[in-house]
């Protein structure tokens, strides 16, 4: 069964994947990655997720992620704060080793019963457009694309926050890779017309007080392969 452990657990180091170098390591984050990969040697490809519980604040998490390949790692100014992809590419059991790997954050196992999202609200098509998405990223999105707007006090209110859910159906058939997206970026952006949120990179992080983590549970539960799989064939 896959989940998902420590690096060093999995034979990888920080440093193999540029990860910045953090003197607190109480402060910093720890980072996994799915022990499904193969050693550092024969893997080509790599998703990263990394946790840090906030010390000072009980039931608050910060929370990054990123897709990185040999090819960018490999490359000499390659760093992760710059330059990294803010998705994660996962199969359907992954999927799911990551919805336990957050249910082990909040300490139970998250239902849904008819919940009422306070944390994330799904955008329309008008609402895309209004961010810069263009009719392509639109008719990709819509239907999958959620803003998170956390409490004041846990992020930049300044900051747009979206995240895009894995999508299996494609094309009117099921596919074994989905994407789980994050895209972040400043409110004034938008006053650009030439202005595209697909090109923002870089180690971003998002906050989650305990209510907002189990509301991204719940939505990553909605869209599991299995989930999909009964709506296709329903």
């Amino acid at each position: 069964m896959v989940s998902l452990k420590p690096l060093e657990l999995v034979g990888y180091s920080r440093a193999f994947f540029k990860l910045p170098v953090v003197e607190n390591q109480k402060q910093g984050y720890t980072w996994y990655t799915f022990d499904s990969v193969y050693p550092p040697d024969k893997e080509i490809h790599w998703n990263l997720i990394g946790l840090r519980h906030r010390i000072e604040e009980t039931g608050v998490f910060d929370i990054q992620y990123f897709f990185v390949d040999d090819d960018e790692l490999s490359m000499k100014d390659f760093e992760p704060v710059q330059y990294a992809n803010r998705f994660i590419s996962i199969r359907p059991s992954e999927l799911l080793a990551l919805i336990e790997f957050f249910e082990d954050v909040v300490g139970y196992q998250v239902t849904d019963e008819n919940t009422i999202l306070k944390y994330f609200h799904l955008l329309d098509t008008d609402e895309l457009a209004n961010l810069h998405f263009k009719q392509w990223a639109i008719d990709m999105y819509v239907g999958h694309c959620y803003r998170y707007i956390p409490d004041q006090e846990l992020q930049n209110t300044a900051s747009i926050i979206l995240f895009k859910f894995p999508r299996w159906i494609q094309n009117h058939k099921m596919t074994h890779i989905a994407i789980l997206e994050m895209i972040v970026f400043d409110q004034q952006e938008l006053a650009d017309p030439d202005f595209f949120p697909f090109d923002t990179y870089g180690l971003d992080t998002v906050t989650f007080n305990q209510r907002a983590l189990e509301e991204f549970i719940i939505l990553l539960k909605q869209r599991t392969y299995e989930a999909a799989l009964r709506a296709f064939q329903g």
